[in-house]
């Protein structure tokens, strides 16, 4: 019977072989060029670009085995076409910038009222000094909108007339130093000379005055205000209550001589330390020049 079985089934001639094994081979290769052809190398690319970008993953971010055995698992014909230079990269993401800043320059052209900057210096991993400029508007649709003009690297010195001369670069260079509102910024000492250096080329130039928006944290941490006094909210309250005048920028020092000549003449209640910082947020007072 079994023989019977054996001898029933066709056998194939070297021939029909070779031809059935091209077929398995030709169908292999098609199967390998249709993968291959359906890799959108330009979309991967701006894919990794907006994962490191928006992730802030670092730049080897696309040299990680992990990622790219992420991307072979969805298609593991492309491990040869997958592949991108660091500095391939990094050209990449200028242009991408570039493309980037067009779009932000017009849409801050079309604000609706005044627009305001923060700034702040930031320390790489690499002991590098970067300085981070900001900036809100309102958008025609009367939306708060927010993003970033530059990220520039500061070499040598940080001073406030160095940082001061970047904002006034970057300003420039999209065009906003008639449209400026209020510049936010932290506690550091440097702050001081970069709001009145940037208000004296803000006047000089353009005849525009720039105005502060004093953080809460840089009034109150003040180191004759914290010696003095008896909790850091007493002179929180009297900077809050207070009815000051217009008046144009100050340091810090002469702010904090002012409330400690304020703070003899009425009494201050004191608040806890979770209603200070939600008090702070909400409250802050704006101090515009004449």
């Amino acid at each position: 019977m079994e023989d019977r079985q054996t001898s029933s089934k066709p056998k194939l001639v070297p021939g029909q072989q070779f031809m059935n094994s091209f077929l398995l081979q030709k169908d292999e290769a098609s199967r390998e060029l249709v993968l291959r052809e359906a890799y959108d190398r330009p979309r991967h690319l701006q894919a990794l670009l907006a994962l490191c970008a928006r992730r802030r993953l670092p730049l080897n971010a696309i040299e990680w085995p992990e990622l790219h055995d992420l991307l072979l698992s969805a298609n593991p014909e492309i491990s040869d076409l997958a592949q991108f230079s660091r500095r391939t990269f990094t050209r990449a993401l200028v242009l991408n910038y570039e493309r980037y800043r067009q779009i932000l320059q017009n849409n801050i052209q079309e604000a609706i009222g005044d627009i305001h900057i923060s700034t702040d210096m930031w320390t790489s991993p690499a002991r590098k000094a970067y300085l981070c400029i900001c900036v809100r508007w309102i958008s025609q649709d009367y939306q708060p909108k927010h993003g970033m003009l530059a990220l520039p690297q500061v070499l040598f010195s940080h001073s406030g007339e160095i940082q001061a001369a970047i904002i006034l670069r970057t300003l420039k260079s999209f065009g906003i130093t008639t449209k400026l509102g209020y510049h936010t910024g932290d506690n550091a000492t440097s702050n001081d000379t970069l709001l009145i250096e940037l208000s004296r080329s803000l006047k000089l130039e353009f005849g525009v005055c720039i105005h502060q928006l004093l953080d809460g944290y840089s009034l109150i941490s003040h180191r004759l205000i914290m010696i003095q006094l008896p909790t850091a909210s007493a002179a929180l309250i009297i900077f809050l209550t207070l009815p000051f005048k217009p008046f144009s920028l100050q340091p810090q020092k002469k702010l904090s001589k002012l409330l400690l000549r304020l703070l003899k003449r009425r009494k201050i209640p004191t608040l806890t330390s979770y209603s200070l910082p939600i008090l702070m947020y909400r409250s802050l007072k704006i101090i515009r020049p004449q």
